[in-house]
């Protein structure tokens, strides 16, 4: 099969494609036919070094999480069958993994109706990303939550848990996705001046928990000045 490996850390001139053997699942594993690969910026970490001493010997393959089609099941694999759409993280423990025309999977969900395997591929790090901060926060359902930079994946993957949840969702958010925050359920203002004062007029008291899912150095941040806990403010 086709493959992105490189064999030695640098930019990403290291990485090739190359002809490789098609990797077989192990116990608890699943392979997939890749449709789509997310690339993040923990790739590029990874490909420039970080982590060397704790990941496989070179060459190593890259890409973290990936979206496609049941390929093979492994020993003990039950609840999923050959030709299902799953998408999550891909095997990084082997000369392959994600970037490839197939992967293996430790672990996986369906994917959704109406979702395209390019949109499944975007989601398994930062919508793991945005579970792990709601559960480090400790926020309760019926408490304020203030999302900053909801308009990311990150943070609108935050905004949405929440919700599901029975937790009030104050986000600010960019022009881009403050509709279609505002239509699952979130108040949403925008970013810039008196942005603070806007965040407290729709709260309307102490917000319970912060998360800042902004990008560093983007528009939004520098999270608003508001009446949060210190020890409830998160940044993943």
């Amino acid at each position: 099969m086709k493959a992105l490996q490189f064999d030695r850390f640098g930019s990403p001139d290291v990485i090739e494609l190359r002809d490789v053997p098609q990797p077989d699942p192990g116990p608890g594993q699943i392979r997939v036919a890749v449709r789509a690969c997310g690339l993040t910026p923990a790739d590029w970490h990874v490909v420039d070094g970080l982590l060397a001493a704790h990941l496989p010997p070179l060459p190593r393959g890259l890409g973290l999480e990936v979206a496609g089609t049941v390929d093979a099941l492994g020993e003990g694999v039950t609840g999923v069958q050959v030709g299902d759409r799953v998408f999550g993280p891909a095997a990084f423990d082997g000369p392959t993994a994600g970037a490839a025309e197939y992967a293996l999977m430790p672990a996986w969900a369906r994917v959704p109706e109406g979702v395209t395997a390019e949109q499944a591929a975007a989601l398994p790090m930062a919508a793991e990303t945005a579970w792990r901060a709601l559960g480090d926060l400790g926020v309760q359902p019926g408490e304020l939550l203030l999302v900053h930079g909801a308009g990311t994946t990150v943070g609108e993957a935050a905004v949405r848990f929440a919700l599901h949840r029975g937790i009030r969702v104050v986000a600010t958010a960019g022009p881009t996705r403050a509709a279609a925050l505002e239509e699952i359920g979130a108040q949403v203002t925008a970013y810039g001046e008196g942005m603070a004062e806007r965040v407290g007029a729709l709260a309307r008291g102490p917000v319970d928990r912060a998360l800042d899912a902004s990008p560093a150095g983007g528009a939004g941040s520098t999270a608003p000045t508001s009446p949060v806990r210190p020890a409830a403010r998160y940044r993943p």
